[in-house]
């Protein structure tokens, strides 16, 4: 299922609300591409857009990414290397959507982004509390080059996991309503035990 025009519809409302739990953000960042570019453009005029991302600390040893090979485990050089990927693809999405604010195009603007030890295994949109997108992580083996060694290592296919779409309506207890329903109550449940301020 592809979400990028779901996305763009919910840019459509006056006030748009994503909750997104996932790697590093990298696929939300390229989702949200169209929708900044047409607010920028004048197409699109949301009035308030509040975003949360719940990504994997890589602060801290984890399951993935990690070492493969002979001798697998924990290894700071893949944290770090996929810690920059974050830096790029959440806090780049951070300061484009607070520039809309800075520029008068969007009147309130609020992204808040946390992170948590738990393995990255799915990733998980939340869109205007009505519709919830899922999608499961293959855990691969891949090769990396860090400082000209090759580092065997464990690794997710973001760009490559299937989303499946649910949907809320007006029964409350509908198989869609549900799904959102628990989804909802699983991201807030994490957002406020686990998850902690991100430190770029």
């Amino acid at each position: 299922m592809g979400i990028r025009p779901h996305i763009e519809a919910a840019f459509t409302e006056d006030a748009v609300t994503i909750d997104f739990a996932g790697y590093t953000g990298e696929t939300l960042a390229g989702s949200l591409l169209e929708p900044i570019d047409k607010i920028r453009d004048g197409r699109l005029h949301p009035s308030t857009i509040t975003l949360r991302m719940m990504l994997a600390d890589m602060s801290r040893p984890i399951a993935i990414p990690s070492r493969a090979g002979e001798t697998p485990g924990d290894d700071p050089r893949i944290r770090q290397r996929m810690a920059k990927t974050t830096d790029r693809y959440a806090g780049g999405l951070a300061e484009s959507l607070n520039e809309l604010q800075q520029l008068g195009l969007v009147a309130e603007v609020q992204v808040a982004i946390r992170v948590h030890s738990a393995a990255p295994l799915f990733k998980l949109y939340l869109i205007n509390h009505h519709e919830a997108f899922i999608g499961f992580y293959p855990v691969h083996t891949r090769t990396l080059t860090i400082s000209g060694e090759a580092v065997p290592a464990f690794d997710v296919l973001g760009k490559d996991a299937h989303l499946f779409h649910h949907s809320a309506d007006t029964d409350p207890e509908s198989l869609g309503s549900l799904y959102v329903t628990e989804m909802e109550n699983w991201f807030e449940s994490v957002w406020h035990t686990i998850a902690r301020p991100w430190q770029p």
